[in-house]
């Protein structure tokens, strides 16, 4: 019986942290235009870019830094 290959945790093996970090900073600016600073979550800006709001704070130590940078 043929096993399943399991499936590895964590960042893609060819991910490019600095381009997620960029692309982080890119559509938080516009959540944070579009919606405000109070109404804009970690969780908005993960949405829009199909990541986890986990991966935010991976990258940021939360929505203040982000806004911050």
């Amino acid at each position: 019986m043929a096993r399943k290959p399991q499936k590895r945790l964590g960042r893609p093996p060819a991910g490019d942290g600095e381009e997620t970090r960029r692309r982080i900073i890119e559509v938080a600016q516009a959540c944070f235009g579009e919606l405000g600073f109070e109404r804009a979550t970690s969780k908005d800006i993960a949405e829009r870019l199909g990541l986890t709001s986990g991966s935010i704070y991976h990258h940021f130590g939360g929505k203040t830094d982000l806004y911050a940078v």
